[in-house]
């Protein structure tokens, strides 16, 4: 939100934003890892022009915002307050907008009604991961709102293949269509050690699972939430909107994830080789090595703390109850 979606990016000579601009934060910008990748940028730019009478989905941002009595924020103080302070700093300047821009934690998921969530295929993910060692398998998910293309989705597959460890892969279709096909003999190379499941499942089960020590994502805003929230060690690959500005703040700013290497900037390809050697690392490096041990604090310090949730919600409600008063 800092990022994309303060004034300087909709208002002025800088709008509508280059694909080169889009890869450099706003002036005035807290020092950060946060930036976004060529190709990254590329796929970004369009969504800031859109033809009369309409208009591009961050200006619908910036005046909604400017029409509200208050801006939630799914984050806190404690993880993001260089970034809620140069919103707040940013759209006062702007428009002399001096609301109230509350966060509210992470909100992590609760478990479900495990009743229901022993139904099929659930049941038989759960039959599976039970005779899997602990912390043993990689679970692979990249949600429903991007579709990996076929190059895409054979280096994932090799990738996995290639890493030797067992693996949970959901390929749910995309709301852009089927799943592109797996390389051929993949599913019987895989047959014992990986399971490849095409249907909805509950994510936060599979993460709560004893199985499970590595979570190979998109990098969504709930899956690393999610992830690090169950203390898995996360591998992300951001695939589409803002989720390479999420790697880059849980894998370079916060050192608490691995991101997959890209072999071209431009493009964004990435090699079966990249996905194997990430997945063997987050596999085999020891619990003290830095990147797993941030993780573990931060579980321990954020993801993990509920009476911090409840906080945050108590100063949620507060704040609410206040602006409903004020307005009755």
């Amino acid at each position: 939100m800092a990022y994309l979606h303060v004034p300087y990016r909709v208002t002025g000579k800088y709008f509508p934003p280059t694909a080169a601009g889009l890869t450099s934060p706003p002036p005035k910008f807290p020092p950060s890892a946060v930036c976004f990748r060529p190709f990254e940028a590329k796929q970004l730019q369009g969504g800031y022009t859109f033809p009369a009478p309409d208009i591009s989905g961050p200006e619908r941002i910036l005046r909604t915002i400017c029409n509200s009595d208050m801006v939630i924020i799914r984050s806190c103080y404690e993880l993001e307050k260089k970034y809620i302070d140069f919103i707040e700093t940013e759209y006062l300047n702007y428009f002399k907008d001096d609301k109230k821009y509350l966060p509210i934690g992470f909100l992590p998921p609760r478990l479900g009604d495990e009743a229901q969530s022993r139904q099929e295929p659930w049941a038989k993910c759960v039959d599976w991961l039970d005779k899997q060692p602990i912390k043993s398998v990689t679970y692979v998910a990249f949600g429903t709102e991007c579709r990996l293309n076929q190059a895409q989705t054979n280096a994932v597959a090799i990738g996995l293949e290639e890493s030797g460890v067992p693996f949970l892969w959901v390929r749910r279709a995309s709301i852009h269509g089927a799943s592109e096909e797996l390389p051929d003999g993949f599913l019987d190379r895989a047959q014992g050690r990986g399971l490849i499941v095409e249907e909805w499942v509950p994510q936060a089960n599979i993460l709560s699972h004893p199985s499970i020590g590595v979570f190979f994502s998109h990098s969504g805003t709930s899956s690393v939430i999610e992830g690090l929230t169950t203390g898995k060690r996360l591998v992300l690959l951001p695939m589409i909107i803002d989720q390479g500005l999420i790697a880059r703040l849980v894998a370079d700013e916060w050192r608490a994830a691995l991101e997959i290497e890209r072999a071209n900037l431009e493009d964004g390809s990435f090699t079966a080789e990249s996905v194997c050697r990430a997945i063997q690392r987050a596999v085999s490096e020891e619990d003290n090595s830095e990147t797993w041990h941030n993780a573990k604090d931060l579980k321990a310090r954020i993801f993990g703390d509920t009476e911090l949730e409840k906080d945050y919600l108590r100063k949620f409600i507060n704040c609410a109850t206040k602006l409903v008063y004020s307005k009755s």
